[in-house]
């Protein structure tokens, strides 16, 4: 509901999200933002104390990452298979380090991602 409204209202405008509740995982916030975006043209939102580009309202860039727990999902769905075409993932660093850290990287590549197809930001 908060998307829907926050899109309808803000139009393509970037908003600020002021004491969402503790604890909402990136997924949720990255529904919320395609709520956002179906009910308005919002293409980039900030939480402030939440997403690392808004620590306070006063400081405002960024896009939605693919999540770790995305990247578990998308090697349960490419286990043993090769992608039939170029699959593009736009994730943080902070998540590329933690996928290659836990050997997570080359199984992707492996199932057809091509390098630099995972994008850091």
């Amino acid at each position: 509901m908060l998307g829907a409204w926050l899109g309808a209202e803000v139009g393509s405008a970037v908003a600020v999200i002021d004491s969402l509740p503790d604890g909402l995982g990136e997924d949720c916030l990255k529904g919320l933002g395609a709520a956002t975006a179906a009910s308005g043209a919002v293409a980039l939102f900030h939480v402030a104390g939440v997403t690392p580009e808004a620590p306070s309202v006063a400081s405002t860039v960024g896009s939605p990452h693919f999540s770790l727990d995305e990247f578990a999902a998308l090697e349960a769905l490419a286990a043993g298979k090769r992608f039939q075409v170029p699959f593009y993932a736009c994730t943080s660093r902070a998540n590329l380090a933690a996928l290659d850290i836990e050997g997570r990287v080359a199984p992707l590549e492996a199932a057809g991602v091509e390098d630099g197809s995972i994008s850091i930001t």
